[in-house]
């Protein structure tokens, strides 16, 4: 229950600092500048479709503990963060050509996480400690190497418009690194 709350705050943060960004993107804009008001919406589509599947997803957990084999963890175990962190940083560079490196900045206006496709290069926030790097790393593998299975999870019927299904791949590769963090098989078996 405290992970499940804790991931649902993790889902509410991301979709209140993505919404402004995805409105810009899809030329949206909030009723109060004229746009359609359902600002709200999408959140709420991601919300009831995570509650749907019972904050669950089979698919992405395998695809975590596939991950963490790969990157010389145990499957199902905890690892400390900062041993983690460089194994995900080294399977990025390993694997998919992306550099990583710490990047200083204001910890209350610095992204976490920067992304440039075309450089293949990955920005990570020095502020952050072991724990924020190993997920950020996890969810940049997730963006990369699990693309098919959140696009099938993001077409759901209950995700209706573009904003709702980039808000819910945001969620879900957060899924999918908090799985690689911390394997939720352990605390089922327990």
């Amino acid at each position: 229950e405290v992970e499940r709350r804790r991931f649902q705050a993790i889902i509410a943060g991301e979709s209140e600092r993505l919404t402004p960004l995805v409105d810009a993107m899809l030329g949206g804009a909030p009723a109060a500048a004229g746009g359609d008001g359902d600002a709200g919406r999408p959140r709420e589509e991601v919300a009831d479709f995570i509650e749907g599947h019972a904050n669950h997803f089979p698919a992405l957990e395998a695809e975590a503990d596939t991950l963490r084999r790969a990157c010389g963890a145990e499957a199902g175990g905890l690892e400390p963060p900062e041993i983690l962190a460089g194994r995900l940083t080294g399977h990025l560079e390993a694997v998919h050509g992306v550099r990583t490196e710490l990047k200083a900045g204001d910890p209350a206006t610095a992204p976490a996480r920067v992304y440039d496709p075309a450089t293949r290069h990955l920005a990570l926030a020095a502020h952050l400690g072991p724990s924020g790097r190993a997920l950020e790393a996890a969810h940049q593998i997730a963006l990369l190497s699990c693309d098919a299975a959140l696009a099938l999870l993001v077409e759901a019927p209950i995700l209706s418009g573009a904003q709702s299904r980039v808000l819910a791949r945001v969620a879900l590769a957060d899924y999918f690194a908090e799985a690689v963090l911390i394997p939720y098989g352990p605390f089922l078996d327990a």
